[in-house]
């Protein structure tokens, strides 16, 4: 998305703490969200309705990234649910052929 600043926030040490984020509210209407991660994001929207939470915003993919989900609970809070999509190991660049020398072996003539 253009001109959308969100920056991540955390609670302490990595993998020790309450990972989170942040954006600037973009409308006057925009009410504080939190996010839920879940394993199966199709399964947790399920469950979500069926205990009679509301469908705001589908189910969408963040690219690279995870697929989310906005709903309302039945008093109107808002609630995001969140799949992360599992990191990708990094590419190494191709390595460039090594240059081998060969030994030649010379043969020696006998005249």
């Amino acid at each position: 998305m253009p001109d959308f600043d969100y920056w991540l926030i955390s609670t302490g040490p990595r993998g020790k703490s309450v990972p989170g984020g942040m954006y600037k509210r973009e409308r006057q209407e925009d009410k504080p969200r939190n996010f839920i991660g879940v394993a199966n994001i199709d399964a947790a929207v399920q469950e979500f309705k069926g205990a009679g939470g509301m469908e705001v915003m589908g189910k969408q993919e963040v690219t690279g990234q995870g697929w989310s989900f906005i709903g309302a609970d039945p008093e109107g809070n808002m609630i995001a649910l969140w799949e992360q999509v599992p990191a990708r190991p990094m590419q190494r660049a191709a390595k460039k052929p090594r240059r081998v020398a060969k030994k030649i072996k010379k043969s020696r003539s006998r005249r």
